[in-house]
């Protein structure tokens, strides 16, 4: 897993509760990660598309409905095509160096 932390941005991704079906929220962080953790998990090998979202304090994943046009969370599967997700760009390296910063590395 790598965790995703935001380096240049207010807001985070955050859930309400830690149930299945909590919807997505943005919300301001606060650095404590509990609601607002959330870490990448990789199906094809490290640092390559698709990959899952995990909620890591529930181990559920971030699944999306395309007729609803909603992210919520849902149990892990990666069967399901609706909790794989395509980074257009995404700085694996400065990632993984600002998580062993951190000391958040998996």
């Amino acid at each position: 897993l790598s965790f995703i932390d935001p380096l240049l941005r207010s807001d985070c991704w955050d859930v309400p509760r830690s149930s299945r079906g909590s919807p997505i929220l943005k919300y301001a962080c606060h650095g404590q990660k509990g609601n607002q953790h959330f870490a990448l998990r990789w199906l094809q090998g490290v640092d390559v598309n698709p990959v899952m979202i995990k909620h890591v304090p529930s181990n559920t994943c971030l699944e999306g409905d395309v007729a609803t046009m909603k992210i919520y969370l849902a149990p892990c599967d990666a069967s399901v095509m609706a909790q794989h997700w395509h980074w257009d760009t995404i700085q694996w390296k400065k990632a993984k160096k600002h998580e062993k910063e951190l000391h958040l590395e998996a």
